[in-house]
């Protein structure tokens, strides 16, 4: 356990650059010029897909996304590669004024630290630039400055401890589906659709067995667990209407 006692507090407008994500539609996808797409998902690095990069904003690699909405809010990830993301993100960069460069140990370490502002915010109180400049943030310290090195070493030194299993694919081929003698039905005459209820998670309680699914885009839809009894039935096919639109789970 990590002792905070001497560390300091900052405002994140004091360590941070801070730039808005970019207001667009998730541009089409592009099997040539893929490129990250961030959006407001708490897995996989926070990329949704891999997008066209022309007719989008890109972002500089070497910066950290963080969720300023939803239920993955404050979730942050290290970009070690040039991304686009929509505007659900914010980017953070160190300022220029203690030159030094976001690294992936240093990044880690201040994702963590981040996300544990998760509680102050929600979807009725989003974590826009605005609010995020004025964010306390509570950093190691040495010689009055933020204690980079310290960032960078505690990280390397968990890294070094951990046995990383094969990376190496599964299925290393592509399987085709011949859809020739397919045909299109309307999902009404397949399916008994019916529309959830809107209960937000401010109004149930957390920490119980019933999974609580959302318009997220992994974890099959699951964003929390919480005591109330089921509303549907094992068995279900869940379809994402909003948020991650088109996700079905």
């Amino acid at each position: 356990i990590l002792d905070t006692k001497k560390w300091k507090k900052y405002l994140f407008g004091e360590i941070f650059d801070i730039e808005k994500g970019f207001y667009n539609n998730k541009p089409e996808q592009d099997e040539k010029e893929k490129i990250p797409f961030i959006s407001a998902s708490e897995y996989n690095n926070g990329v949704t897909d891999y997008v066209n990069k022309s007719d989008t904003k890109i972002f500089q690699k070497n910066a950290i996304t963080v969720v300023n909405d939803g239920n993955s809010m404050a979730r942050a990830f290290y970009q070690e590669r040039d991304f686009t993301c929509s505007h659900s993100v914010n980017i953070l960069r160190i300022k220029k004024v203690f030159k030094k460069d976001m690294t992936e140990n240093v990044a880690m370490f201040l994702n963590t630290v981040i996300y544990r502002e998760r509680d102050r915010f929600s979807y009725g109180r989003k974590w826009r630039i605005e609010r995020m400049l004025k964010t306390p943030i509570k950093l190691p310290v040495k010689d009055g400055q933020p204690d980079w090195q310290f960032m960078e070493d505690y990280i390397r030194n968990i890294k070094n401890k951990i046995n990383y299993p094969d990376k190496k694919p599964v299925i290393n081929k592509k399987f085709e589906l011949n859809v020739n003698d397919w045909r299109y039905f309307d999902l009404t005459d397949l399916f008994d659709v019916s529309a959830s209820r809107d209960e937000l998670m401010e109004e149930l309680t957390p920490n119980g067995s019933t999974p609580y699914v959302t318009s997220s885009d992994s974890n099959n839809g699951i964003t929390s667990f919480v005591e109330e009894d089921p509303t549907n039935p094992a068995g279900t096919i869940t379809a994402n209407r909003g948020g991650s639109v088109g996700y079905f789970f």
